[in-house]
């Protein structure tokens, strides 16, 4: 039984969950989703020799549990950030990689911020600690490029990266904007 219990660790794992503090029950019923039930049955099946069945379970539970993290996630968002407001929130996933992006707009300055998870958060990691300097922002630690302008702070986030960037806002505003977009996430 043991092995059947480390099989669905490895599965909740892969979604990489963010340590953000909400009710998962709450957000299982507003999604209409149950990626205990659906892994549990998948085990069963497992246990039955029903190989492909059970894949397909464990898969169907990993789906809603990546549901259940983007909606979590999502929240960090908010739709205001010192006078900035954000345009809609956007969701792209593909192949391993999940990111979610929101344009904060104030004037005529404009900041993209987004989230990377999966193998887009870890090749953004590496490219940046070459690239970049080391700074903190609030209570994380991060990297600042700039280039003329172009002015990216990325964070690092336990199997995620954020990056804050504009051309329009200059690097200190940038960094105040970063620490107030920031207070919504865990250490």
């Amino acid at each position: 039984m043991k092995r059947y219990a480390a099989l669905f660790v490895s599965v909740a794992t892969m979604s990489a969950l963010p340590a953000f503090a909400f009710d998962l029950s709450a957000l299982e019923e507003e999604l209409d989703v149950n990626p205990v039930e659906s892994c549990n049955d998948g085990l069963e099946l497992y246990q039955e020799g029903d190989l492909k069945g059970a894949l397909e379970l464990i898969t169907l539970c990993r789906d809603e549990m990546s549901q259940i993290n983007e909606q979590r996630v999502s929240a960090a968002f908010v739709d205001n950030v010192m006078d900035f407001v954000g345009d809609p929130l956007r969701h792209q996933n593909a192949m391993g990689f999940s990111q979610m992006e929101r344009k904060y707009r104030k004037d005529n300055l404009d900041i993209d911020v987004a989230l990377s998870t999966g193998q887009g958060a870890t090749m953004m990691q590496s490219l940046v600690g070459v690239a970049g300097k080391k700074t903190r922002i609030g209570k994380f630690s991060g990297y600042v490029i700039s280039q003329g302008n172009d002015n990216t702070f990325y964070i690092p986030l336990d199997g995620m990266a954020l990056s804050i960037k504009s051309r329009t806002v200059e690097q200190k505003q940038l960094k105040q904007f970063a620490k107030a977009f920031m207070k919504g996430f865990p250490e």
